[in-house]
């Protein structure tokens, strides 16, 4: 009978064990920050070792010149950014001057930012459809 117990007590433990490394490998429920349409798609290409298509807590659109998650950053091919890179401990605090020269070679560019913008849109909005979809039927299959 003492074995027995030595032995539910080892289950109980082995099945505590095996929740924890299955919560700290899940990357769902995480808010999933973007700058553009292609690091979202990879982004939400990533697969969770738990449950495979990740689900997230919210999808959040945020400005260039703020850095993603560390584990996303690697996707951004955003333009150096001065102040992102600040943000995210790559250099000193840049100065007033800095930024404005920033600032003005950037808008110096120009483009056709409206039709750029709906774009853009249009895109996340079929790549957001897509993970949805794909997890709709990954939840169906479980």
């Amino acid at each position: 009978m003492n074995n027995l117990r030595g032995i539910e007590k080892l289950e109980m433990l082995l099945s505590r064990i095996c929740e924890q490394i299955e919560a700290e490998s899940c990357i769902c429920g995480k808010v999933i920050r973007y700058h553009t349409s292609d690091e979202l798609e990879l982004i939400l290409a990533e697969r969770c070792s738990v449950h495979g298509v990740v689900k997230p807590r919210f999808i959040m659109w945020r400005r260039p010149n703020t850095p993603l998650a560390p584990e996303h950053r690697k996707y951004c091919k955003c333009p150096p950014n001065l102040w992102r890179e600040f943000l995210e401990g790559k250099r000193p605090r840049p100065t007033t001057d800095e930024l404005m020269d920033q600032h003005n070679a950037r808008t110096a560019a120009g483009g056709d930012g409206e039709r750029e913008f709906k774009e853009e849109h249009a895109r996340i909005k079929r790549i957001i459809a897509r993970h949805e979809e794909a997890l709709r039927v990954s939840q169906e299959s479980e």
